[in-house]
């Protein structure tokens, strides 16, 4: 029933193979990687034809009924191989995260499983193995091998699904005591056999990941799988024996209109929660916290229901996102950005150009929606304060994002991104664009980060992931501004500052003070072989009566330069690029054309008045040959002058 693949003397495995693949480093917690997992996966594998159901549910079985489960998984078969590694892991680092299944066995400590099941899914669905994966319909996805067997391939079919890299799935096994997962599934599209041309609709099947060990019989790779061997390969068991294998794992048996998959995770070790502090409420109430956390984009547009069970509560806790106050206000812009008829200060929409693909994809334009929500009182809860849910086509909130506030001052908001297909568009700029999204996110999918292992296979891809967070960031700044006079001397909290034309930092505090809102950035791709820079500075003058100076400034002007530093500390421009300003706008008000000349300096001048003001002002480069934009090291050079003539704009 079980079959061990055997190692070899050229190398081992000597790695837990699922102990490091999926981590969050920090943001999220082990439980909320398993639940977000789980959920993607599912609605990955959607029928397309309505609600996807997930149902968690913790059991545990002891005496009989543990000694029963265990016999009928053929358990004593795996035995000496978990005892194996267990004893090289105790011997190496003083202890060993795989249960003593000898003793287990024998113990009167319960067996506690997570049962995991899908429905509205397509189930286990393709070949049996890659062989078989390169005969078939390239457009039908390869999920069982992609769950069951390989590690790194998603083989989910279509590049703007929510899984990328194909590791997501190794959790399961991580989070077994035993690193034992257990599959029963009924299939949408049959199971064909090549060799005899039968269709199968139901298949279980089983595996075993451990690391490379040594038993008596000889040397083994480590993972192991339950089912029929046959010549080269262990094949699914079908219809019927699979139907056993369900009674034997105690799961209820799949009717033709209940497709999906169940999961079957033995000796579930929760995550988040000591051993001996480990309780089903706890547990199923953690499971329902992160569905709602995170997939609450999925279940308002009704694409998902999310059910949670205990093994003595009566009845399920269901995942209910509007029950929580904590993501009302993120809950409200999303409502706003479906409604169709949103609140227009609040909504922001921008094309995002995606560069062409790693295959042969043209350039296409995208679009991305922003919504944000600024209560009237200011009341939000700190976890979910300032930040930017990012969104894109499974409904899943891929991470939140603290948005830094580049403005003087700014009220709190929350923000919601829908990227790619979380628009509901069919147009194939937007699958495009959700693919570039996709590629953007680490394997723990929790960012859209210009870093990110995948993006280094398209080029350009970094470039674009950039400006999208940087126009997240403007649009947010944009929107939540507030046109204060910072209190007291703004020189100690403003960055980037220089004094009249000295180009060293004055003793005395500046009362006309400049900041680079937003550093440069490329700007869209816009044909041709150059490549443009934008920028964005925030000039502060207060009212006349504040200046100390006598005689006190009428007028005042921000000169900016852009271009290459050359070495030492001075870091001077030795090439400079021309610049002009595009827009300007004063106090958060409408933002106004300018028309200027490139120039390698440009300018902007207003007057002082009686009354404090903020001016925003953007800016651009000319377009520069590729050979130029590339050098990494860029320079904005910006100071700000005020004087007693009076000068106008």
């Amino acid at each position: 029933m079980w079959h061990f693949l055997l190692g070899d003397l050229d190398s081992r495995n000597v790695s837990d193979p699922v102990e490091h693949t999926v981590q969050s480093h920090g943001r999220l917690t082990e439980r909320e990687i398993l639940v977000r997992e789980v959920l993607q996966n599912a609605l990955d594998n959607g029928t397309g034809q309505g609600l996807v159901t997930v149902r968690f549910r913790l059991s545990y079985l002891d005496g009989s009924d543990k000694a029963s489960f265990l016999d009928g998984l053929g358990f004593s078969q795996i035995t000496a191989h978990t005892k194996a590694v267990r004893d090289y892991e105790v011997q190496t680092y003083g202890n060993s995260l795989v249960r003593d299944s000898q003793g287990f066995m024998c113990d009167d400590q319960p067996l506690k499983l997570l049962v995991i099941e899908d429905f509205g899914t397509r189930g286990l669905i393709g070949p049996e193995h890659e062989r078989e994966s390169q005969l078939a319909d390239g457009d039908e996805p390869c999920c069982f091998i992609g769950l069951c067997r390989n590690i790194g391939d998603s083989q989910k079919g279509r590049g703007t699904l929510g899984g990328t890299y194909g590791f997501g799935k190794t959790v399961l096994w991580k989070h077994s005591r035993l690193k034992l997962v257990m599959f029963y599934s009924r299939l949408v599209t049959p199971y064909v056999v090549p060799e005899d041309n039968v269709m199968h609709d139901r298949r279980a099947f089983g595996q075993l990941r451990l690391r490379s060990h040594s038993t008596p019989d000889g040397l083994f790779r480590g993972e192991a799988y339950f089912g029929n061997w046959s010549g080269e390969v262990t094949r699914s068991l079908y219809d019927n024996e699979a139907d056993r294998v369900a009674g034997l794992l105690g799961v209820e048996l799949r009717s033709a209109n209940s497709t999906g998959t169940t999961i079957v995770v033995v000796d579930f070790d929760d995550p988040d929660v000591a051993d001996d502090e480990e309780t089903e409420v706890d547990t199923t109430a953690g499971i329902v916290r992160a569905a709602e956390t995170y997939f609450w984009p999925a279940i308002e547009d009704g694409r998902l229901r999310v059910l949670a069970d205990g093994a003595s509560r009566v009845g399920s806790v269901e995942a209910s996102p509007a029950a929580r106050p904590d993501l009302g206000c993120h809950l409200r812009a999303f409502r706003s950005l479906r409604s169709g008829a949103p609140r227009e200060t609040l909504v922001r929409q921008f094309e995002v150009e995606v560069p062409r693909g790693p295959g042969t994809e043209d350039r296409a334009s995208g679009i991305l929606q922003v919504g944000i929500e600024v209560p009237e009182n200011g009341d939000m809860p700190a976890g979910m304060r300032n930040r930017a849910a990012l969104v894109r086509g499974a409904g899943m909130v891929v991470g939140y994002w603290a948005v830094p506030r580049r403005g003087l001052s700014g009220k709190d908001f929350a923000a919601v991104v829908l990227g790619g297909q979380a628009l509901r568009s069919n147009a194939g700029a937007q699958h495009r664009l959700e693919k570039l999204l996709a590629w953007a996110e680490p394997v723990t999918h929790d960012s859209w980060t210009e870093n990110s292992d995948m993006l280094r296979r398209w080029w350009g891809g970094r470039a674009a992931i950039h400006r999208v967070r940087e126009e997240i960031k403007r649009l947010v700044s944009d929107t939540t501004m507030q046109s204060e006079r910072p209190v007291g001397s703004a020189a100690p909290i403003l960055s980037r500052m220089f004094p009249l034309g000295s180009g060293e930092v004055s003793r005395t505090a500046r009362e006309v003070s400049v900041q680079v809102v937003h550093p440069p950035g490329r700007l869209t791709h816009e044909g041709g072989e150059g490549q443009a820079f934008g920028f964005e500075v925030m000039v502060s003058i207060p009212a006349a009566d504040r200046f100390t100076r006598r005689p006190r400034p009428t007028g005042w002007r921000v000169l900016c330069q852009y271009g290459f530093p050359g070495e030492g500390r001075s870091e001077r421009l030795i090439e400079h690029a021309r610049v002009r300003f595009t827009e300007a706008r004063s106090d958060s008000g409408v933002w106004q054309k300018l028309s200027q000349d490139y120039a390698l300096e440009c300018s902007f001048e207003g007057t002082v008045s009686d009354v404090s003001q903020i001016v925003a002002i953007r800016g651009r480069t000319e377009p520069l040959l590729a050979s130029v934009a590339n050098i990494a090291k860029h320079k904005l050079r910006v100071k700000v002058e005020s004087g007693a003539e009076e000068v106008s704009e």
